[in-house]
């Protein structure tokens, strides 16, 4: 059996498992209580009598990773697509907030990775990246502006200690992922496996929106799995994921991929307007435009095609709907999608107060300045303020790390897009360019979308992108090296 094989099976039999209570219950309070009960099995807690079992598999999955680095870098990449809370304490006093499945696979899959470097001796062996000094620029002005906030009292100890953790942690993704990965083919089957679990993600949330839309489980967005979510963070992933698919559709020259590409890039687009997100709606027409003016491929008259039929297809569709239940949640779904699509026309038309929950944001930007201008040059530290409270990533970068923070972050996405887009231009790999078009669309789609959500430093949206930017970096590497070896050979 090939190792690819191997992989494909482990990633199927743990989402299978993973699955089993979206499948069983189908009624809405008994899906919720099903997850319910698999974050209660493996709770980290005295009373949890299946703590022993939830060690060894953690010990299980450290030599697993020791042994087979990729093998727990995927299972890695599943559990950041099914994003959920994982209780820590004991009896009632349990905190949900602060941990999530993601956080201790990624632990466990650190220490078996760095145990394997050390056993091979490459521990000093790092690949070359344009992104290595913005990131330790970034990393820097987060630690230093968490220490000045807690010598200001205005961070709490345990609080700065968590939320910059939080946002190191996605470097450290991208550290551990772009140094794990060695060739095209590892990028290749990332990447696959990566748009299968987004699809049935998708799929997943769609059908517990479309059916439940008036439970807790689908309120404020539905994430696959995890239950409860914000719509805005699931619609930021999907941006992300919409423009690699139809980058990678651009430039297939393979029939069968290419309509798997379209099919893909129709269930995400359908999910992503399913959140009803009216940030991530404004964000795909940036998505498209600069997927278009960078590649000026014809192809993207099929997009839009596509992109038309569907939704002629979705609002047509609900004048056939016959069952009356059936019905009453089309128009439901059609008359919200109808409802954010004219508040977006109205805010644009007459500003920010024609609409309550934009006026809402614009009044807390507005009356924050004079605070943020207390902390000009380092702000007042990551975790002085919950990342909900301005819905908007600049300002919130501006108030956590003040001018040099923001100038930093905008520094950062700046080599980034440049680092991508230099990769495309450079590359003749279809492949290659397909996934680096596709990233930079995205990127830019969430850079609009961050300006009415924190967007950078939340779970599913944030692993995802560092994850598919790593792979990225790993094929501009091979690329850049190829090169030199090439102009080395007389």
């Amino acid at each position: 059996m090939t190792e690819k094989l191997k992989n494909y099976l482990l990633l199927s039999c743990v989402f299978m498992c993973a699955m089993i209570p979206d499948v069983f219950g189908a009624p809405s309070t008994t899906l919720a209580e099903a997850q319910r009960g698999v974050r209660s099995f493996v709770s980290i807690s005295p009373d949890n009598p299946y703590l022993p079992v939830i060690i060894l598999i953690g010990v299980f999955l450290v030599l697993a990773t020791f042994y087979f680095p990729r093998l727990g870098l995927f299972i890695m990449l599943f559990f950041i697509m099914i994003s959920t809370d994982l209780p820590v304490g004991k009896g009632d006093k349990v905190r949900t907030a602060t941990m999530r499945y993601e956080d201790v696979i990624l632990l466990l899959v650190s220490i078996g990775w760095i145990l394997n470097r050390a056993k091979t001796r490459t521990l000093s062996s790092i690949k070359d990246c344009p992104l290595y000094k913005p990131i330790l620029a970034m990393s820097a002005v987060i630690v230093l502006a968490t220490i000045l906030g807690y010598f200001m009292d205005t961070v709490q100890l345990k609080n700065g200690i968590l939320y910059s953790m939080k946002r190191l942690e996605y470097f450290w993704i991208f550290f551990m992922t772009f140094n794990l990965m060695e060739t095209r083919d590892d990028a290749w089957l990332s990447i696959r496996l990566f748009l299968g679990i987004a699809a049935i993600v998708a799929m997943i949330g769609v059908t517990q929106s479309m059916l439940f839309p008036l439970t807790d489980l689908a309120r404020g967005g539905a994430t696959a799995t995890a239950g409860l979510g914000r719509a805005n963070t699931l619609a930021d992933f999907y941006l992300i994921i919409l423009g690699v698919s139809l980058g990678l559709f651009i430039h297939s020259r393979n029939k069968k991929w290419m309509t798997i590409y379209i099919a893909l890039t129709s269930l995400f687009i359908f999910a992503l307007i399913m959140t009803k997100s009216r940030g991530a709606y404004v964000s795909i027409p940036f998505i498209l435009l600069t997927i278009l003016f960078v590649s000026r491929s014809r192809k993207f008259i099929i997009i839009m095609a596509s992109i038309a039929l569907f939704f002629s297809l979705y609002f047509a569709g609900s004048f056939f709907v016959t069952n009356q239940m059936a019905g009453i949640l089309v128009n439901k779904h059609n008359d919200d999608i109808k409802y954010q699509f004219s508040s977006i026309g109205e805010v644009m038309e007459k500003g920010p107060k024609a609409d309550s929950s934009m006026n809402a944001r614009y009044t807390a930007w507005i009356n924050t300045f004079p605070e943020m201008m207390r902390h000009p040059l380092l702000g007042h530290g990551v975790g002085s303020i919950p990342l909900f409270y301005f819905d908007n990533q600049y300002v919130i970068e501006l108030y956590d790390t003040g001018f040099i923070g923001l100038a930093v972050f905008l520094y950062l996405n700046l080599i980034i897009l440049l680092s991508v887009l230099t990769f495309y231009w450079n590359s003749n790999d279809e492949f290659y360019k397909g996934l680096s078009l596709g990233f930079l669309g995205g990127h830019v789609g969430i850079l609009i979308h961050g300006m009415t959500v924190t967007n950078f430093y939340t779970i599913i949206n944030m692993e995802a992108f560092w994850f598919i930017l790593a792979i990225i970096m790993l094929l501009y590497h091979l690329e850049t090296r190829r090169k030199q070896t090439e102009r080395a050979v007389p």
